[in-house]
């Protein structure tokens, strides 16, 4: 009768719309599990690459340290101290891939850090910027609050790390600068104080909806410039990790228009 119908009608809605949630979630469960594949895919290569980079940057520094003891003209001997720096920094690096490929920390935070001055780690860091930009007259510009004599504790490798990214990042999306690097310095109660640097430039800009997702895994920004070669899309999440680890952070911002 009518009511069988009816009965019989809705039963078949309830069916029909079971089946199509369960092909839902068996078709979400397909592509979860892909994305893991490809994720797994990558941190194994993530590990590999940083292991067989310890063999080719282990004879390149040893060769640069025999190098430094032969006889080289002062031009040199500050080539040669750009390499040294460009190793050290790489090795930092690697053992940070292997570490977040192995789902650690990055390299432990050591309290008992030596004394640094920042503003020559600035310098430095874009001297060595700057001898492998293709653009040797690339505008970067310092602008110091703390001073050539200050002096303060902590893991000089890491901020050489965090701010080279940084770096890279400014010139990739602006080759032709300017590039501003800031810093200052805040005292706290005691001898603790926090150092802040900030990279800043006249790029395109980051859109609002992408200012946490570029701090993720693998996430490069987008678009990314006509002829460059993108990066991994770990440097910035490498970055933060090592800002937190210190007990500060690392945060975009924009003005409007970029």
């Amino acid at each position: 009768d009518v009511l069988e119908i009816a009965s019989l009608t809705d039963l078949a809605r309830c069916i029909s719309e079971y089946v199509a949630v369960k092909m839902d979630a068996l078709q979400l469960r397909r592509q979860i599990g892909e994305a893991e594949a490809r994720q797994q895919a990558a941190i194994d290569m993530l590990a590999d690459t940083s292991h067989e980079l310890r063999s080719p940057l282990n004879a390149l520094l040893g060769v640069a340290g025999a190098l430094g003891q032969t006889e080289l003209t002062e031009r040199q001997r500050d080539m040669l101290a750009l390499m040294d720096q460009a190793g050290d920094q790489l090795r930092h690096l690697a053992d940070n891939l292997l570490a977040m490929a192995q789902g650690e920390d990055a390299t432990p935070l050591d309290r008992d850090e030596p004394a640094f001055h920042p503003s020559m780690t600035i310098r430095s860091v874009i001297e060595l910027i700057r001898a492998g930009t293709a653009n040797k007259s690339a505008s970067l510009q310092v602008e110091d609050a703390v001073g050539a004599e200050t002096a303060v504790f902590g893991n000089e490798a890491h901020v050489r790390q965090v701010l080279g990214n940084l770096l890279e990042n400014a010139l990739a999306f602006n080759p032709e600068g300017p590039v501003q690097v800031r810093q200052s310095l805040m005292p706290l109660e005691g001898e603790a104080a926090i150092l802040t640097l900030t990279v800043s430039d006249s790029g395109p800009g980051v859109p609002e909806d992408m200012r946490e997702a570029i701090f993720n895994r693998f996430r490069r920004g987008e678009p990314f410039p006509a002829g460059k070669q993108p990066g991994t899309g770990l440097g910035l999440t490498i970055a933060r990790k090592l800002c937190r680890q210190h007990g500060g952070d690392l945060r975009v911002a924009d003005t409007p228009g970029g």
